[in-house]
C-alpha cells in the first residue's frame, strides 16, 4: 500500500478467531470492527465482511491475513465474486514484503502482518513484536523495515495440552498464569509449570533479540497476552487491534 489516506479492510483469521476491521490508515485507528470464531466457517465470515463493506468503494483494498491457507482462498473468492477489485492474501512472497528469512513461503500471514505494523507505525524504529494467541510468536522487524525471523512458541493452553496428551495420568489444566508456591497439588504443579515456562519463554525470546538490536522497542499483541502483561521483565506497548491493521497496511 502506497498512500496511508485511505480506508482499507483488514481481515485477520486465526486458529481460534477471527477479526474483521475498516482501518483508517492515516492513523492507525480502527473504524469499525467485527469478531467472530474461525470455527463458524468463510461463509459467516464473509457475512461480516458484507456488513462492513457496505456503501463502500468497490476499491476498497481488502487484505486476507490467515493461518489456514484454503480457507482464506474461499473467503477471497467469495469476496472477488461480489465485485471487489483490490484483494490480497497475504504471504511472505509479496514483492514489498523484505525479509531475511530463508523460507519466506513458510512465513506465516500474522506474522507479515505484525510486521507491516511495526514498519508502518514506528519507521525510524527497530520493534520486537509479541502476538500472544494460541500459539505465541516474538519477532524482530529491523529499523529498515526488513523482518528478521524469531520466535514460535506454544500457548498457555497448547502447553497444557501437550502434558495432557503426551501421558498417561497428567489432566489437562487451563486457568490461565497462576502460580501458587509451592504448588502442592498435581493441577497446581501443572499450573506453576505451565506457567514458568510461558513467562520464562516469552522473557528468554525478547532478552535474546535485544542482545542483536538492543534499542529494539517492543509491541505486543492477541488475547494470550494479558495473562503475563505484570509479570514481564521488560517494557511494551500493547495494541488490541495490531494485527489486523497491519493486515490493512499490507
Amino acid at each position: 500500500m502506497n498512500t496511508p489516506d485511505r480506508i482499507a479492510l483488514g481481515i485477520n483469521i486465526g486458529n481460534t478467531n477471527c477479526d474483521v476491521a475498516l482501518v483508517n490508515c492515516a492513523d492507525f485507528s480502527v473504524v469499525d470492527k467485527r469478531r467472530i470464531g474461525t470455527a463458524r466457517g468463510a461463509d459467516e465470515i464473509f457475512s461480516l465482511v458484507n456488513e462492513l463493506v457496505c456503501g463502500q468503494d468497490k476499491n476498497l483494498p481488502i487484505r486476507i491475513s490467515s493461518v489456514m491457507a484454503g480457507f482464506a482462498a474461499e473467503l477471497s473468492a467469495s469476496i472477488c465474486n461480489a465485485g471487489f477489485e483490490d484483494v490480497m492474501i497475504i504471504n511472505g512472497m509479496m514483492p514489498d514484503f523484505k525479509t531475511d528469512y530463508r523460507t519466506p513461503e513458510t512465513l506465516g500471514a500474522d506474522r507479515i502482518a505484525d510486521a507491516v505494523y511495526a514498519k508502518k507505525r514506528f519507521a525510524e524504529k527497530s520493534v520486537i513484536v509479541i502476538d500472544a494467541g494460541t500459539a505465541v510468536t516474538v519477532d524482530l522487524v529491523w529499523q529498515d523495515g526488513i523482518f528478521g525471523g524469531g520466535y514460535i512458541m506454544p500457548g498457555l493452553s497448547l502447553l497444557s495440552s501437550a502434558l495432557s496428551k503426551g501421558t498417561s495420568q497428567l489432566p489437562f489444566v487451563n486457568n490461565g498464569l497462576k502460580e501458587d508456591l509451592p504448588p502442592l497439588s498435581t493441577k497446581d504443579a501443572i499450573s506453576a509449570g505451565v506457567s514458568a515456562m510461558y513467562v520464562g519463554g516469552i522473557n528468554r525470546a525478547v532478552a535474546n533479540l535485544r542482545a542483536v538490536c538492543p534499542d529494539a522497542i517492543v509491541l505486543a499483541t492477541g488475547g494470550g497476552f494479558f495473562a503475563v502483561e505484570d509479570v514481564l521483565e521488560f517494557d511494551f506497548l500493547f495494541d488490541e487491534n495490531l494485527t489486523v491493521i497491519g493486515a490493512a497496511w499490507s
